[in-house]
Order: structure tokens, then C-alpha cells, then sequence
């Protein structure tokens, strides 16, 4: 019997958004009920927890210089960066709006699309999966970290650090110790722990837009973020900028400047929509604000951090001929 193929990220986002327009009832009650989405974000930790193996950044301690720049850059320099263009749309804009941009900036890089893409351009996959286990595992503690600062001194909505480390403890923290305990039984689990790790923040995803469409304030929500959008896309390529530059003035070897190209400006959704919802539990305007810049980022750092790979490396062809 011919085995299925796993529905394409792209393909499960188009029907999920579709879902959420054309049926947002069930979303918009699933969205009314906080112990749902409180289960689906621990079950998408669970299946992170079981499926990712830390030791194997041990394993990867030869490259500790790429491993610090990667970290480095995903947790010091994207923020700084996005604190700088925070500041210079705010008056063009709302916090409430632009607040997604920091969300994006802290997050930590996804497990598969940088591997992926790592791959296809015949960069160093071993480097990328190393960079993309450790800073999995700081951003659970390290982002929001970040965000809290950030959103403490800047956003006056948001809710109280500690009440963020309780509620990351539970939601996130304890999902993601229990999976690893049972890392030694994943053969056995790996099935459903991956089905809760890459579905669960679709229907996250579906329950908030939902709400949107039922409150009739998806129209308001589009034109409220033009802006920010602009800001996003002028951080991505300030971002792709940067990386390169750096990653050449370090002397990283080709196969290691390709993996860090597209580790450095990939963000991972699966963990910055539920960081939203864990900031913003009552106002889920300004959560789906941040998750759809989260979501838009992603889609465009993918497209953009291939073209700008492609381009560093034929100029350098053309250099060498």
C-alpha cells in the first residue's frame, strides 16, 4: 500500500486560513475556552521534548565558534536590531501593532526549514541541526526573557514577568522535560508526539483567526499592520545583510556560511505563537497581531534568505574566475 506524503507546511496554512474565514465558529470556541489552547501547547512541547536529542549538541562542540556566532545572533543582535526599527515606525503605527516585530526578532531558529534549506544549497547540515537543537532549547528560556524586558519598559498591556515564568513552566517548560524523559521510548511515541509538535499551532492558529472573522475586526486588523509589515521586511533584509557580512569577515568556511545565512534569519512559529497567546491571554487582537508578522516573516525569510545565499555565492564565483 502506497504511503501517504505528509501535507506541505504551505498546504496545511492556505486550508487552515481558509478554514478559519469560511467556518470560524468552532475556532472562534475553541479560542472562548483557555484549557484547549492550554493542552495544545503542551502537547506541541511534549512532541518538541521527545523529539529532539541534546546530546548531539555536545557532539557538535568542534564548531563552538559558529555555534556562539549563531546564538549570538539570533538572541543579541536580531533584537537590537528590531528594538531600533521598533522605535523609528512607533510613531507611524501602534505598540499594539508593532509589537509582532519583537516577537519575531527574539525567536529562536525552526527545527526544519533551516536544516531543509541547508541542505538544498549544499551548506553544512550537521552545523545547522547543532544550532538549531541549542537554540531551541535557550529559547525557551532566553525569549522570553527578552520579551519581558522589552514588553515592561515599552508595552504597558502585557502581563507581569512572573506570571510569564509560571505559566511558561507549565505550558512549555514541564511539556518539554516530560518529552525528554521519555526521549528513550520516541520509537514507540514518535508518531503521535510529532503529529502534536507540527499540528497543534495550526489549530492555535485557526482558533485566533477565527475569533477575528467572529468579531468582524479582520479588515481593521490587515490595514493596521502595513506598516509594521514594511518594518518586518526591511529587518529581514537588514538581517540577510548582516549575516553575510559578519559570517565573511569571520572567515566561516562556505559550507558553514550557508548554514548560518539561513539559520541566523530563520524564526521559528512553533514557538513564537504560543508565546503570543501566553503574553496576550485577553487581548487576542494584539496575539494575532504578533502571529500573523510571525507567520509572514517565515514565508519571507525562507524565499529571501535562498535568493540572498544564491547571490553571495555566484558573486563569489564570479570573483574567483
Amino acid at each position: 500500500m502506497r504511503k501517504l506524503r505528509k501535507p506541505s507546511f504551505y498546504m496545511v496554512l492556505a486550508f487552515t486560513l481558509a478554514l478559519a474565514l469560511l467556518l470560524p465558529g468552532p475556532g472562534a470556541y475553541i479560542k472562548g475556552h483557555d484549557w484547549i489552547i492550554t493542552l495544545l501547547i503542551m502537547a506541541m512541547y511534549f512532541g518538541i521534548g521527545i523529539s529532539m536529542d541534546i546530546s548531539k549538541v555536545i557532539a557538535g562542540i568542534a564548531k563552538w565558534r559558529e555555534m556562539l556566532f549563531a546564538q549570538v545572533f539570533l538572541f543579541v543582535i536580531s533584537p537590537a536590531i528590531a528594538a531600533v526599527l521598533y522605535a523609528a515606525f512607533l510613531p507611524h503605527s501602534t505598540k499594539e501593532a508593532m509589537i509582532g516585530l519583537m516577537f519575531v526578532s527574539s525567536l529562536a531558529t525552526p527545527i526544519s526549514s533551516g536544516i531543509m534549506l541547508t541542505e538544498s544549497k549544499h551548506g553544512n547540515s550537521v552545523l545547522s541541526m547543532y544550532n538549531v537543537i541549542l537554540s531551541q532549547f535557550l529559547g525557551i528560556f532566553v525569549t522570553p526573557l527578552i520579551l519581558s524586558v522589552f514588553l515592561k519598559t515599552q508595552f504597558e498591556m502585557a502581563v507581569s514577568f512572573s506570571s510569564i515564568v509560571a505559566e511558561l513552566a507549565i505550558k512549555m517548560l514541564l511539556p518539554f522535560a516530560a518529552g525528554q524523559l521519555c526521549f528513550r521510548f520516541r520509537d514507540k511515541l514518535m508518531r503521535p508526539a510529532r503529529f502534536c509538535k507540527d499540528y497543534s499551532i495550526f489549530v492555535i492558529l485557526y482558533s485566533y483567526v477565527s475569533f477575528a472573522v467572529s468579531e468582524g475586526y479582520i479588515a481593521r486588523l490587515v490595514s493596521s499592520l502595513m506598516v509594521p509589515a514594511i518594518a518586518l521586511v526591511i529587518f529581514l533584509f537588514i538581517l540577510l545583510a548582516v549575516g553575510t557580512v559578519l559570517t565573511g569577515a569571520l572567515r566561516f568556511a562556505r559550507e558553514d556560511r550557508i548554514s548560518l545565512i539561513f539559520t541566523c534569519t530563520q524564526k521559528t512559529i512553533g514557538m513564537g505563537i504560543p508565546l503570543a497567546v501566553l503574553f496576550f491571554p485577553d487581548q487576542g487582537e494584539v496575539a494575532l497581531n504578533a502571529t500573523l508578522l510571525i507567520i509572514v516573516y517565515y514565508i519571507l525569510s525562507m524565499i529571501f534568505s535562498i535568493f540572498s545565499v544564491d547571490l553571495l555565492f555566484q558573486a563569489e564565483r564570479k570573483v574567483a574566475i
